[in-house]
């Protein structure tokens, strides 16, 4: 498009966009008159080939009807469609909490398989033994029988040449349990020692080997019921002046 200056009828190229920035109010370029574009604008076909053609930038110096860029214009861009665009990411904070969620739950769940394969280890600490019949519950899993050997009472005990057996010791003692459960019978060890309290011989025997017949060494021993024990032993020899009972 041409505009003409209706003062010195100077002929200027002008672009629409141009017109629409300056909101029609041009300044020729020659005289420095101002005035309304839309008063002389003509299209192409209008105007000759010999027409003077002035920058068109010279149009639009100091003008005070309007304020404008002088640039090409920008013509938006149309936003690409939602499934083209960028995924955002997530914030650095909110990362970090969700991988030390993870890592904490991780680490959680590894401490109860550990605590569930050592379960027979640790079920012996009274205060685990809740946490772990909880998951026993859970998972389906067993805890073997509670022990407390400190609470196993030998209220007699006594240890003498056997009357029929040669070379033999009888063994006689009566056990109670005095924990508040039902526990699994022990290992009874009997030590001999000399006088000066050096070990001489020593002996561990496992329920099989002392319960009366009657009595299932594989059950629990009851709470509070004396249970009477006898049997024999090879006699350790005239250096065994004394002897010590304990449970394992």
């Amino acid at each position: 498009m041409y505009v003409e200056c209706p003062h010195c009828q100077a002929l200027f190229r002008i672009t629409k966009a141009q017109l629409e920035a300056a909101e029609g109010w041009v300044r020729c370029g020659e005289c420095g008159h101002i005035f309304e574009a839309g008063e002389t604008l003509s299209s192409p076909e209008e105007q000759t080939p010999q027409a003077p053609e002035h920058n068109t930038h010279e149009l639009f110096a100091d003008t005070d009807q309007a304020t404008f860029d002088l640039g090409e214009p920008t013509v938006p861009q149309e936003s690409p469609p939602e499934s083209q665009r960028p995924k955002r990411r997530l914030g650095g904070r909110s990362s970090t909490l969700l991988w030390s969620a993870a890592i904490l739950v991780l680490i959680a769940l590894l401490g109860l398989q550990y605590l569930l394969s050592q379960r027979d280890q640790f079920a012996r600490y009274p205060e685990l033994r809740p946490v772990l019949a909880q998951l026993c519950r859970v998972t389906g899993c067993e805890l073997p029988p509670q022990r407390d050997l400190a609470a196993i009472e030998l209220s007699s005990r006594n240890v003498f040449t056997h009357p029929n057996i040669p070379h033999a010791l009888m063994v006689t003692a009566t056990m109670i349990n005095n924990a508040p459960f039902p526990q699994p019978y022990p290992m009874l060890q009997i030590s001999f020692s000399n006088l000066d309290g050096q070990t001489v011989a020593l002996g561990r025997f496992k329920p099989t080997q002392y319960l009366p017949k009657g009595v299932d060494p594989h059950g629990l021993m009851p709470v509070g019921k004396p249970l009477h024990i006898s049997f024999s032993v090879d006699d350790p020899g005239q250096q065994a002046l004394a002897y010590e009972f304990s449970f394992r």
